[in-house]
């Protein structure tokens, strides 16, 4: 950032302290979020670190850090993380524009499973199929039904009509049925005592190095969802916790969407760290067999499931998977893993 792009931020963000700001992160809105308990004079303290930070952290915002906990580490460690605006960087870096061609195989729904059809898993159909296959694939299972346009675990729910006529309340309820129903897996056994109500999964990160051929795994996360929630995902009140590349050891506490930590499910109590995830090995196989068939796109977040039978099922990849799972659990910035492949 040049000098005078870094006084604009600094006066940028000076207004917003003062005026409250508008921005998703902007720092009178992540206080109220992640750290309403703070005193004025903790804010007022912290506030002018924030912005130094920002200075030889490029990117930084207030989430970040809150998140990283910035606050309680020093210059160096702080420069080793990737931050928001960092992660903008990096993508268009590795993948582009956002929302270009590349980007689409994995953004829309429909598309992704039909390029990933044979990892997948499960059975799906569209909501704008004809009635009677609609009725025909949906009677007498339990399904799950997510927003084709839709992200972070907004907007998907569960149904399990037993009749054709719930089958058709279903489709109507859909409006105009951009929405994918799948079959709701059943997942590993050893996935399910973390937390039974919802399919709890592993984001494993990919880098496909400059010449093409090579896929690395950057880096690997658990999630887990709370007792009574359908998802596992982080905005919408699960956990997170950092998992071994090479293992599939869970070796971090977990943590939450407002920074709390957890060294053991606060549902199920199963301590976290020296958890094994179930046939790691085919979930690596399966990611990189994957992000082979991704054109234009070299960084990629998969959201993998671990099914009853010792199968593998790839749910999403994340062209914008952002890094702040894999840097929250573990306090440790990335970086330099990523810079290596740049």
């Amino acid at each position: 950032m040049s000098l005078s792009g870094k006084i604009r931020y600094v006066n940028k963000c000076i207004r917003e302290f003062f005026a409250g700001g508008g921005s998703e992160h902007c720092w009178k809105k992540m206080m109220a979020e992640i750290k309403p308990d703070a005193g004025f004079f903790w804010r007022l303290t912290h506030y002018p670190d924030m912005l130094l930070a920002s200075l030889y952290c490029p990117g930084l915002d207030t989430m970040d850090y809150l998140l990283y906990h910035f606050p309680e580490i020093g210059r160096k460690e702080r420069k080793l993380f990737i931050t928001e605006g960092g992660l903008r960087e990096m993508v268009v870096h590795f993948n582009g524009i956002p929302q270009s061609g590349p980007w689409k195989v994995l953004e829309d729904k429909t598309e992704f499973n039909r390029t990933f059809s044979d990892l997948l898993g499960r059975g799906w159909i569209t909501g704008d199929a004809d009635d009677e296959s609609f009725a025909g694939f949906c009677r007498d299972k339990k399904l799950i039904v997510k927003p084709v346009d839709g992200g972070q675990g907004k907007g998907i729910f569960t149904a399990s009509p037993v009749s054709d006529e719930e089958c058709l309340e279903l489709k109507r309820s859909l409006g105009d049925g951009r929405y994918i129903i799948e079959e709701l897996l059943r997942q590993h056994s050893r996935m399910a005592e973390l937390n039974p109500s919802s399919v709890n999964t592993v984001r494993i990160y990919t880098v496909l190095d400059k010449d093409g051929v090579t896929v690395h795994l950057t880096g690997a996360v658990l999630r887990i969802g709370r007792a009574g929630n359908a998802v596992d995902n982080w905005h919408s009140g699960g956990i997170a916790a950092e998992v071994d590349t090479g293992t599939g050891t869970v070796i971090s506490d977990a943590v939450d969407g407002k920074g709390n930590l957890y060294s053991a499910h606060p549902d199920s109590r199963i301590v976290l760290k020296g958890f094994r995830i179930p046939e790691w090995d085919k979930a690596v196989e399966t990611v990189i067999k994957a992000h082979k068939r991704t054109k234009g796109l070299r960084y990629v977040g998969w959201d993998i499931a671990f099914c009853e039978d010792g199968g593998i099922a790839v749910l999403e990849g994340n062209p914008f998977g952002g890094v702040h799972l894999q840097q929250q659990p573990g306090r440790k910035g990335k970086k330099e893993e990523y810079a290596k492949l740049w």
